[in-house]
């Protein structure tokens, strides 16, 4: 690590470039990974953390368009969160309805439960 480091084995440009590249592809892979984004998303309180705040995000990057960096685009992490819904949907079945306390989850049971 003190070559690549210290010494710049590379030269400076190079060893910069290098570390980036390494470094993106392997946070994008293991660390950044767009359901591990969805539930940081999920279980932020109060709103803390929105699709759009992860898109303001990667603008800190600088990245171009359709350009892959440490965290996911939005839209990935959009695809997971249908992809997580239609799971949900399949295994117990929900909808939104209204009530006197405002708009509620219903689970529809009767379904799950004859399917078993």
């Amino acid at each position: 690590m003190e070559a690549v480091f210290d010494m710049e084995i590379f030269g400076s440009f190079q060893t910069e470039k290098v570390l980036k590249e390494v470094s993106t592809k392997y946070a994008h892979k293991t660390v950044f990974l767009p359901c591990k984004v969805l539930k940081s998303v999920d279980l932020a309180i109060n709103g803390g953390i929105i699709f759009t705040g992860v898109e303001a995000l990667r603008k800190v990057e600088g990245l171009a368009d359709h350009q892959r960096g440490f965290l996911p685009s939005r839209t990935s992490i959009q695809k997971c969160a249908a992809q997580l819904h239609d799971l949900g949907q399949d295994l117990i079945p929900f909808g939104r309805v209204a009530s006197q306390l405002g708009e509620m989850v219903n689970f529809i049971l009767k379904r799950w439960f004859d399917s078993y």
